[in-house]
């Protein structure tokens, strides 16, 4: 709520932390703390300079596709109560990023049951990976891509079926489409 002092945020956010080690150790503590949040004091916890070396380190482990690793250091500064603006766009990068290496893994997975004609697995990993990102180009072509090889699979074994019937001579009439086409004609 914009309207709320940043440092209000904080504290109350520290308060309510899912995990109880981020929280205040004591009432005092928290009165202490909102008593400054009210008053626009300095709150040494959320001093931005204390932020900076740890949100360093999170951008350091994302640069280097780490994104476990910025994931858990940005978890611990949001649940340490921490609001900065910098610490949600990190978080949004690292879930798209892992969003995009996923369906990446999805589409990977694809291929190689593709290259061994298992069509339906082949199928239901590119279902997963547009289920991640619906409108995934990659997934999409790659989708319609198998829909045709796995057609002309069944196209070619239907006709290998009927050149075996053909070449054995093992085809006989069809008594009632006789019956059904002479009753037609009249015969």
């Amino acid at each position: 709520n914009p309207s709320i002092p940043m440092a209000l945020s904080q504290a109350i956010h520290k308060a309510i932390a899912k995990d109880p080690r981020h929280r205040y150790r004591s009432a005092k503590e928290l009165g202490d703390t909102l008593q400054r949040a009210l008053h626009n004091e300095p709150i040494e916890i959320f001093n931005p300079t204390r932020l900076r070396p740890r949100l360093q380190q999170a951008h350091e482990a994302y640069d280097k596709s780490d994104y476990d690793y910025a994931s858990e250091i940005i978890g611990e500064l949001e649940s340490e109560g921490h609001l900065d603006r910098e610490i949600s766009e990190l978080r949004e990068l690292i879930d798209r990023a892992r969003l995009e290496r996923r369906v990446s893994q999805l589409i990977e997975m694809a291929l190689t049951r593709m290259d061994e004609q298992e069509y339906q697995l082949a199928l239901q990993k590119v279902d997963e990976a547009l289920q991640l990102d619906a409108k995934n180009t990659e997934a999409l072509a790659l989708k319609a891509k198998i829909d045709t090889r796995r057609t002309d699979r069944d196209i070619e074994g239907w006709f290998g079926i009927a050149r075996t019937h053909l070449e054995n001579r093992a085809f006989g009439p069809d008594r009632k489409s006789t019956r059904l086409n002479s009753s037609h004609l009249g015969i």
